[in-house]
């Protein structure tokens, strides 16, 4: 099976963890941390529930290297009404920045390695079939990454959306000690 494929179902794999119930995991593995960590579920008052997810190298054992180079951010905005009927928004104001404060750069889809569009499509027809309006309302962009070490000390960033500071802090879980 090529790399592509079986990342591609490795990160799947990952997400299909996640849920809006969570539970401390028992004897969790290195990969386990990095896909907890990965995920932030932010759920707000007024129904509004933010997803963000950083496809961090450490949750899929292989081609992790498709995800050394630049930094793969999912993101959702939902918001529940009353009724239990969920909206979508949009999610083009999002920025990113390093460690040190500077903004990350988007990258188009021309400027992306072949490798990561091809991850990015594939994902984005799975998403749309194993999790209905919310996989296919899941946004995905990438940033250029290379000041992003997802196991060095102070190589993190911060994802800016919808007035928040979302931040993911390095070494991350489940790096090597």
């Amino acid at each position: 099976m090529p790399t592509l494929i079986r990342t591609t179902l490795a990160v799947l794999a990952a997400l299909c963890a996640f849920s809006p119930v969570s539970a401390r995991e028992w004897k969790a593995t290195p990969k386990a941390l990095a896909q907890d960590y990965a995920f932030i579920q932010d759920s707000r008052p007024d129904g509004r529930m933010i997803m963000i997810m950083w496809l961090a190298p450490e949750m899929i054992d292989e081609g992790s290297e498709i995800l050394r180079r630049d930094v793969v951010i999912g993101v959702v905005d939902g918001r529940m009404d009353a009724l239990g009927v969920i909206t979508y928004g949009n999610v083009d104001s999002i920025t990113l920045t390093d460690a040190s404060g500077a903004p990350m750069r988007m990258l188009s889809s021309n400027e992306m390695p072949p490798t990561v569009a091809a991850l990015l499509t594939g994902m984005e027809g799975i998403f749309a079939k194993a999790m209905g309006p919310l996989g296919q309302n899941f946004h995905w962009l990438v940033f250029d990454g290379s000041k992003i070490k997802s196991c060095a000390q102070n190589a993190g960033f911060t994802v800016n959306f919808a007035d928040e500071h979302y931040t993911y802090m390095t070494p991350i879980p489940g790096c090597p000690k």
